[in-house]
This record gives C-alpha cells, sequence and structure tokens, in this order.
C-alpha cells in the first residue's frame, strides 16, 4: 500500500472514529429483516470498509462500482445510481452511490432485489454524517 493510501485510510478511519454505533445496528437488523440478504458493506469507492455486518468472509468490492460507474457515466443515461451484479450461482452483489460511500449488499439467489433498493435510501440517510466527516478530510 503506497503512502498516500495509507494516508487516506488513516484520515478515513479518524472521519469514522466518531460513527454512532446505530449504524453497525441498522446493517444486522436491515440483514434480519431481508432473507437471503448475507451481509452489507459500506465502504468509500477505494474498497476501504467502514462499517460491515453479516458475513465476514465476504471481500470489500466497491472499487468495482467507481470503475463501472465511471465507465457508464459515458453512455447518455445520467449518473448510475447502483449495480446488480449476479454470478452464475444466482447470488448477487448489489453496489449502491451514497457518495461519497458505496453501500454494497451481498445477497443468496432469489433474494428481493427491489427491497434491498429501497432499504438502500434508509442506509444513505444514516451515513449522512460519516459522508460529511469523510468529505471533510478528502481533498
Amino acid at each position: 500500500m503506497s503512502s498516500a493510501e495509507q494516508q487516506q485510510q488513516q484520515q478515513l478511519k479518524k472521519a469514522t472514529a466518531t460513527k454512532d454505533l446505530s449504524l453497525s445496528l441498522l446493517l444486522q437488523r436491515i440483514i434480519a429483516r431481508v432473507p437471503g440478504l448475507r451481509a452489507v458493506l459500506v465502504s468509500d469507492k477505494d474498497g476501504v470498509t467502514v462499517e460491515r455486518a453479516g458475513d465476514q468472509s465476504v471481500p470489500p468490492s466497491s472499487f468495482v462500482f467507481g470503475v463501472t460507474s465511471e465507465q457508464l457515466a459515458k453512455m447518455p443515461f445520467g449518473k448510475c445510481e447502483s449495480i446488480v451484479a449476479t454470478r452464475e450461482d444466482g447470488s448477487c452483489l448489489i453496489h449502491v452511490n451514497s457518495n461519497p460511500l458505496v453501500i454494497t449488499f451481498v445477497a443468496d439467489p432469489g433474494t428481493n432485489i427491489g427491497v434491498i433498493l429501497s432499504l438502500a435510501h434508509d442506509i444513505s440517510r444514516a451515513l449522512e454524517p460519516i459522508s460529511s466527516a469523510i468529505e471533510s478530510v478528502t481533498p
């Protein structure tokens, strides 16, 4: 990891050190409410994890959203709000833009993606203080 990346990660940790514990509880409750939802991760666009709940073996993958949304922005469809990727086994990765953060949901086959996308708005609102703190330390 380069010194610039280490510095950014330290700034992110400082910015999120004051996060409300209710974010962790909110993520855990969402996982409990949505059948088939395995994990929820909140991270920056470089993949630095801010909070996570659920299956701890799921690796961060928010950097995928950044790269993909940059390419999609070149198309005449407007800003990319979310990306849903399905895997060969039917499981899904759902990335939702909550600038400067990305919310990633990992779901089993058959999980209701519409429910997950509607819950993303609630998580985005809960992330507003953290987003503001990150924006204040990010150049």
